[in-house]
């Protein structure tokens, strides 16, 4: 199983969501459980990001948001340095690490 830490930014995202659009919850619990058990397949339409954004992935939460994450299989623990997304339109970024 896969640990999942939040961006803080993320967190108040979803915290927003559990107050005003719990079907956005619901959506986003259900990929945080995909991305857990496989990272790069599974629902929400997988696809690695490019550029300065290498190294992410992202799912589709609905048609306007994205669940951006980075998933850590080689070390098993939560990447340092992680590239902030501040400014990306209607991204939320959660990291996924491998927990050895």
């Amino acid at each position: 199983m896969r640990d999942v830490n939040f961006d803080p930014a993320a967190w108040d995202d979803f915290q927003h969501w559990l107050e005003t659009d719990r079907e956005m919850v619901r959506r986003v619990v259900r990929l945080i459980a995909e991305i857990q058990r496989d990272p790069f397949n599974g629902i929400g339409k997988p696809e690695p990001l490019k550029g300065d954004l290498s190294g992410y992935w992202s799912r589709r939460i609905d048609d306007e948001h994205r669940l951006v994450y980075r998933a850590d299989d080689k070390t098993g623990q939560d990447p340092q340095g992680s590239v902030p997304l501040h400014g990306l339109t209607s991204a939320s970024k959660v990291l996924v690490t491998a927990s050895h």
